[in-house]
């Protein structure tokens, strides 16, 4: 069962991506892409909009831990107490490949 922010964040505009940041030694968990075009803000704000009351607490403690780096002009934050990882992401992938071929 995935954690209700990556269940959440998987209906979102927002790019997810299994992500190993600094001091984290190849630990991997939940990256969420913030384009340039994009901010923080539209993210915190989605989250506020369309979570699930019953995963308030599992949410925030999600967001007390986030950290956040550069990648050129994009920015990624990072959750790291939520685990995300390529599986996860292949999964998606592949979705979206079935519905093309339909």
């Amino acid at each position: 069962m995935s954690h209700p922010l990556v269940n959440l964040l998987k209906e979102s505009d927002f790019s997810l991506k299994s992500y190993s940041g600094r001091y984290m030694y190849g630990a991997k968990c939940l990256g969420v892409i913030i384009p340039r075009e994009s901010s923080l803000g539209e993210l915190i704000a989605f989250v506020i909009e369309y979570h699930n009351p019953d995963f308030l607490n599992e949410i925030a403690f999600a967001f007390k831990g986030m950290k956040m780096d550069t990648l050129g002009l994009d920015a990624i934050v990072y959750f790291l107490s939520v685990p995300y990882n390529d599986e996860d992401e292949d999964d998606d992938d592949d979705d979206d490949d079935e519905d093309d071929d339909e």
